[in-house]
C-alpha cells in the first residue's frame, strides 16, 4: 500500500463589507488530501488492464508505451493506412479501433466493454468499438495536421469547394456560421419563409435583415417545395 499526500491551494472569494470599495477579497485555504493507491508490479513497458464485468473479471488488452504518440502525421502518413485505400479518417479510425489497448478517457463505454448490458443484447459491442475521442492518433478538430486534415481536404476536392470544414454541431452550427461570416448588420438576406430556425437565430446574431420568398407547395405530397426564380 502507497499512500500520497498532497496540498491544494484554492483561493475563494467572499463579500466584505459593502461601504468597502473593494468588496470581494481572496482568501487562501489549504486543504490536505491523502490518497490511499495499491500498485502492483507492473513491466516497465507494458500493463495488463482488468475491468470487472458481471461480478467478473475480464481481461480488456494489453498497452505498450512504446507505441503511444502525439504526432497525428506520424499515424495518419502510416504506410498501414496510407495502402488500406481507405478515406484518411476511417483508415486512422479503424487503425486506432484495432489497436489492443486499455482506455483511461472518454466515452465511458470503454469500446464496449463498459456499456450497458441492456445494449450490448441488443446490438452487440462492434458499434462501440469505433466511438473514440480526439486521440493524438485521430487529430485535433479544432487544429487539424493528420487525418482530419486530410479528410477535409479530399473532401474539398469532391465538393468542388476552396475549403472544407467538418461540423459537430449539426447543420445548424454550419449555417450560423456561413450567415454570419458573410452578413453584416442591415444588409439583406433572401431566404425561403420555411427556413430553419438556426437561420433565424443567425440573423438576429449578425444584424442582418430577413426577405422572405414563399416556396411552392407540392399538394400531391403535402409539403413545401423549392422557390421558384
Amino acid at each position: 500500500m502507497v499512500y500520497i499526500s498532497f496540498s491544494l491551494l484554492l483561493p475563494l472569494s467572499f463579500p466584505l463589507n459593502p461601504k468597502n470599495p473593494k468588496r470581494f477579497s481572496e482568501c487562501p485555504y489549504k486543504f490536505n488530501f491523502r490518497i490511499s493507491l495499491t500498485i502492483p508490479s507492473y513491466s516497465s513497458q507494458e500493463r495488463s488492464i482488468a475491468l470487472p464485468e458481471y461480478g467478473k473479471y475480464e481481461s480488456v488488452g494489453t498497452v505498450s508505451t512504446e507505441s503511444i504518440t502525439n504526432n497525428p502525421n506520424e499515424c495518419s502518413n502510416s504506410p498501414e493506412i496510407r495502402q488500406s485505400g481507405l478515406p484518411p479518417l476511417v483508415s486512422a479510425l479503424k487503425a486506432s479501433a484495432e489497436e489492443n489497448a486499455a482506455t483511461f478517457h472518454f466515452p465511458g463505454h470503454n469500446r464496449g466493454h463498459a456499456a450497458p448490458a441492456s445494449m450490448t443484447r441488443l446490438i452487440g459491442r462492434r458499434p462501440y468499438v469505433h466511438d473514440l475521442p480526439e486521440l493524438p492518433e485521430l487529430d485535433n478538430l479544432f487544429c487539424p495536421q493528420g487525418p482530419i486534415l486530410e479528410a477535409q481536404t479530399e473532401a474539398s476536392k469532391l465538393f468542388g469547394s476552396s475549403e472544407t470544414w467538418f461540423l459537430v454541431g449539426g447543420t445548424t452550427c454550419g449555417i450560423q456560421a456561413a450567415i454570419m461570416a458573410t452578413c453584416s448588420p442591415g444588409e439583406f438576406l433572401i431566404l425561403p419563409r420555411n427556413c430553419h430556425l438556426s437561420a433565424i437565430s443567425a440573423m438576429v446574431l449578425s444584424g442582418a435583415v430577413p426577405k422572405y420568398i414563399v416556396p411552392d407547395y407540392k399538394n400531391d405530397w403535402d409539403i413545401a417545395g423549392g422557390v421558384t426564380p
